[in-house]
């Protein structure tokens, strides 16, 4: 049997503990006794990306906007896509991924997250957002990976001030995207509510292996897509 190794403890907000640790060569995030996300199901966060990028590949200056670290694959994906000297890729996470992707698994990604182009916040999403009027190509809202850290704005994506919000903060044309496991009744039709246009696709939880689960993902645009070339 296979040893089960914790690396890092820390509490969080309301009682929480979240525990990062390693088996059989992959990598784990247990809140409060609970498996949140792990580098072997983590396929969907890269798929994510791969399948909203190619608006944004004639871009002089894409900014795209992550809600959530994670195990940092849809970020990477992007920084590794998108060569644009001028492109910022802001990252909004206040958990402690980032001090444990530097101290556990630095080489997961290779140099991908020590892009100068990436922009670090440990602010709430929701302080982020409401400086950013019109300002980002895409914004990715992983619900399945980062909604520990995220707390309660996890839910944003769900109501239509969170929306609202979201929607305001991305350009003409630009994408929300956001990965979930399973999806609110309705969610779909609150979206369009809230001015996107919407479809969903179901994508594999892992790359490797048999296909057994699967996320869905919601790429929301708002308006018609205008291709941004300044």
């Amino acid at each position: 049997m296979k040893p089960t190794e914790t690396l890092a403890e820390e509490n969080l907000n309301k009682g929480r503990t979240v525990r990062l640790y390693r088996h059989d060569g992959h990598y784990f995030l247990n809140v409060s006794d609970y498996d949140q996300a792990s580098t072997f199901k983590s396929g969907s966060a890269e798929l994510m990306v791969e399948m909203s990028l190619q608006p944004f590949r004639p871009a002089k200056q894409p900014h795209l906007l992550f809600a959530g670290l994670g195990f940092g694959y849809s970020l990477a994906k992007s920084v590794q896509e998108l060569r644009q000297e001028r492109a910022t890729f802001r990252v909004v996470d206040g958990s402690p991924m980032r001090k444990w992707h530097k101290e556990f698994f630095k080489d997961l990604h290779g140099d991908s997250l020590v892009d100068p182009r990436i922009e670090w916040d440990d602010r709430r999403i929701k302080a982020t957002l409401s400086e950013s009027q019109a300002k980002y190509s895409a914004i990715y809202f992983d619900t399945v990976n980062c909604t520990w850290a995220l707390g309660y704005d996890s839910k944003m994506v769900e109501d239509a001030t969170g929306l609202g919000m979201l929607k305001s903060a991305l350009k003409s044309g630009g994408l929300l995207v956001v990965l979930m496991d399973r999806p609110a009744p309705g969610i779909s039709k609150r979206m369009e509510r809230a001015g996107f246009d919407v479809v969903v696709e179901k994508i594999p939880v892992s790359k490797k292996g048999k296909q057994t689960r699967f996320h869905h993902v919601f790429i929301c645009r708002k308006g018609a897509y205008e291709s941004q070339h300044r």
